[in-house]
């Protein structure tokens, strides 16, 4: 640069050096997980930051404040999503790149589990992929498997009582475990075969044991001739017409949730 006074008595020359400064230090990021919608961190006081996706496409950018603290907004990202983060001077000096993964904080979905009966000796349905099911009863872990790549599962469980309450849930690679699907073990145990009283040609009712709460059915000759329920000791007692000496009874129960036992033969005697 050159500098002439007006009477051009004298000239002068003045360099200038331009500093180039240092390049921004490379941001710090805290973690970043799939349910956050904001970037945040520190870099230095002035600063743009700029969020990009690993295609190099920014999807946020903000400043940071006389601090040099920022939080810059952006959509969900899926978990194992890679991010990168950088600062920018007002001399347009990017800074290196702060690499952030995106952390799964998103539990499972309840597991989708298939009819428990009280003869099941497995507990089946699906899951998240890759996810650890778990079975539990009365508080207690009673089997444990992985989904494989379809989200199958299968977990060996010992037999349980009818009515019992089954807690199934899977728990995600990052540790998430999500709600318990509740499933109440289904009665498919037929009544045992009754125990039945002695028949005779003058007999008016058929009397005897089986499960409580059952229903008892007599037949002769293919056809419903009485019924009554056992009561709270599995006694019953059944009103029935007079039947011939030699002939037939079958006696069966059926327990509240249908399930109908193999009936007890009775051939009627001959009263004395």
């Amino acid at each position: 640069m050159n500098i002439s006074d007006s009477s051009k008595l004298a000239v002068s020359s003045i360099k200038v050096f331009v500093n180039k400064g240092a390049t921004p230090n490379k941001p710090t990021v805290k973690a970043l997980s799939d349910k956050d919608t904001y970037v945040t961190g520190q870099s230095q006081a002035d600063m743009k930051i700029s969020i990009k996706n690993s295609a190099k496409k920014v999807i946020g950018s903000g400043n940071t404040d006389s601090k040099g603290n920022f939080k810059v907004k952006i959509s969900k990202q899926k978990a194992g999503t890679k991010l990168s983060v950088t600062a920018t001077d007002l001399a347009k000096r990017e800074s290196k790149a702060a690499a952030v993964t995106v952390l799964d904080k998103t539990a499972p979905d309840a597991p989708k589990v298939n009819e428990v009966s009280d003869k099941a000796t497995t507990v089946t349905g699906k899951a998240e992929i890759g996810s650890t099911v778990t079975v539990k009863h009365s508080n207690k872990n009673i089997g444990t498997a992985k989904a494989d790549s379809k989200g199958n599962f299968s977990i060996k469980i010992s037999k349980k009582k009818a009515g019992s309450a089954l807690y199934v849930s899977a728990k995600d690679k990052a540790g998430n475990t999500g709600i318990a699907a509740k499933v109440t073990v289904k009665d498919k145990t037929a009544p045992g075969t009754p125990k039945v009283n002695e028949v005779n040609d003058k007999a008016t009712k058929v009397t005897g044991k089986a499960e409580i709460g059952s229903t008892v059915t007599v037949k002769h000759s293919n056809k419903n001739i009485g019924t009554a329920k056992a009561d709270g000791k599995g006694n019953f007692s059944i009103k029935i017409s007079k039947k011939k000496a030699g002939s037939a009874l079958y006696v069966s129960a059926k327990d509240k949730a249908g399930n109908t036992g193999k009936a007890a033969k009775v051939t009627v005697k001959k009263s004395k």
